[in-house]
């Protein structure tokens, strides 16, 4: 299967299960996104885990989106702009 395949065949889900993630997993996923390269090897981001389910009700209602609380986590990427050029 080719990229332009993989794309017109991506889908997005909205239903999930409240299955615990294995910690081996979240540590091998989140360890394959610090190595991934980045321009000049800058690393502007952070991910934050949220695993509390009132923290993730809190976040579905501010965000509007209420599957976030139908999982066992919740991941919150932020960007770091600090040292960045805007255009």
């Amino acid at each position: 299967m080719d990229l332009f395949e993989v794309v017109e065949r991506r889908r997005s889900v909205r239903r999930f299960k409240r299955v615990k993630i294995p910690e081996e997993d979240v540590r091998r996923i989140m360890e394959a996104g610090r190595l991934a390269p980045t321009d000049a090897t800058l690393h502007l981001w952070s991910a934050i885990r949220v695993v509390d389910e009132t923290k993730m009700a809190e976040i579905a209602k501010l965000i509007g989106q209420q599957h976030v609380e139908e999982g066992s986590d919740f991941f919150v990427f932020l960007a770091v702009s600090t040292g960045c050029v805007s255009f």
